[in-house]
């Protein structure tokens, strides 16, 4: 697939951004890569800070103009899907460690290093994706680490990393695994996105609901396991 990259020093969002170049006719392929965003977004409106340093991306996906199409209703299953793309591109670059939590997010030692954000625009899908690379935000309530920290503890180096080549490593991980799923479905995707999630097998509380955290749908739920063998899907929390 011959991709149109589109690179922004600054935009408000480059989920917002994509948008509009849906709405002029943008189709798969279309990336819009920025090295700063003045009003990212993440999932439930949740703020997203994204200063010089990190990588911020959104991609355009139309799953409906391929042969064997996923339905519409798994269109939920591509955050699952992006997220073992960023991984494997990740590790493909020595970043070790990192866990997938539910639904959206990636994690080294129970530190935030990536998120992604899906959203539906007509009959294309927006995937956006923020990888701390340089910087850890600062201002945000929650645990944050970055690539820059990961692996300068190994080489000793305070050298930072190189954006773009984690951009083309993210690249072809991604399409990589997009046009797996294309072609065959979600279920070794689960199995991999499984392998590597935060918390499995373990006791956790969401939302008013406690059990041991056994696994996702294939419509993207968690899947919680209560002391009585009841097991409940969990949307959103």
């Amino acid at each position: 697939m011959k991709l149109a990259i589109h690179h922004f020093e600054l935009v408000d969002s480059t989920n917002v951004l994509c948008e509009h170049y849906i709405r002029e006719g943008a189709g798969e392929g279309a990336v819009i890569l920025a090295d700063i965003q003045t009003a990212a977004k993440g999932r439930q409106g949740k703020q997203w800070v994204a200063p010089l340093g990190n990588l911020y991306t959104s991609l355009v996906l139309t799953p409906a103009i391929h042969d064997n199409s996923p339905a519409v209703k798994d269109y939920a299953q591509l955050a699952f899907m992006t997220a073992v793309g960023v991984r494997n591109g990740l590790v493909s670059m020595g970043v070790e460690g990192i866990q997938l939590k539910w639904p959206n997010d990636g994690l080294v030692d129970g530190k935030k290093l990536f998120g992604i954000l899906i959203e539906c625009v007509d009959d294309a899908v927006i995937v956006g994706i923020g990888i701390n690379v340089n910087v850890i935000p600062l201002g945000i309530d929650q645990s944050i680490t970055c690539i820059k920290t990961l692996m300068s503890g190994e080489t000793g180096s305070d050298a930072d990393v190189d954006v773009t080549a984690v951009f083309h490593a993210l690249l072809k991980s991604f399409w990589q695994i997009y046009r797996s799923w294309i072609a065959d479905g979600f279920g070794a995707i689960k199995n991999e996105w499984q392998s590597h999630a935060y918390g499995l097998n373990t006791q956790m509380t969401m939302g008013d609901r406690s059990g041991v955290f056994t696994g996702i749908s294939d419509e993207g739920a968690l899947l919680l396991t209560t002391e009585d063998g009841t097991i409940h899907s969990i949307v959103t929390v």
